[in-house]
């Protein structure tokens, strides 16, 4: 196998089926498990735009083209995310996977451990899924 690092997608109806499953299995556990994959995924985000002048604008600029989210705005600790893929996957905050992705950014580019939390879901009626963003590398 070459040393080339080789990627899967998974369509919005798919991420939807895997989250169901695991949520079946795991109940509210899975979304802790959503969330550490969410981390993990983050990294290659963060590495490819610490390369970058404006890392959050790089940041952001990646989730769109990736199909995280149609609109992400990082603003300050505040990240707001329109048409993210997790969205439609439940009656409350959903975005397990985007929110481990976040974390690991803010504590990539601040260099210390953060909290996040989404406080506004598309999923419960909002126009936008909200982030907040707490702690040391949310500067």
């Amino acid at each position: 196998m070459s040393g080339k690092e080789r990627y899967l997608r998974y369509s919005e109806g798919e991420l939807g089926d895997i989250k169901k499953l695991y949520e079946s299995v795991m109940s509210f556990a899975a979304h802790g498990m959503f969330y550490r994959t969410g981390k993990i995924m983050g990294k290659r985000i963060a590495m490819d735009s610490k390369e970058s002048k404006d890392f959050f604008k790089n940041a952001a600029s990646a989730l769109t083209q990736e199909g995280w989210a149609e609109v992400v705005e990082f603003k300050g600790t505040e990240v707001v995310v329109k048409g993210s893929i997790e969205s439609k996957n439940g009656p409350g905050p959903s975005c397990h996977l985007l929110r481990g992705v976040i974390t690991c950014l803010y504590e990539e580019k601040g260099g210390a451990s953060v909290s996040c939390t989404e406080v506004e879901c598309e999923s419960s009626g909002a126009p936008r899924c909200l982030f907040k963003v707490n702690g040391g590398g949310s500067k």
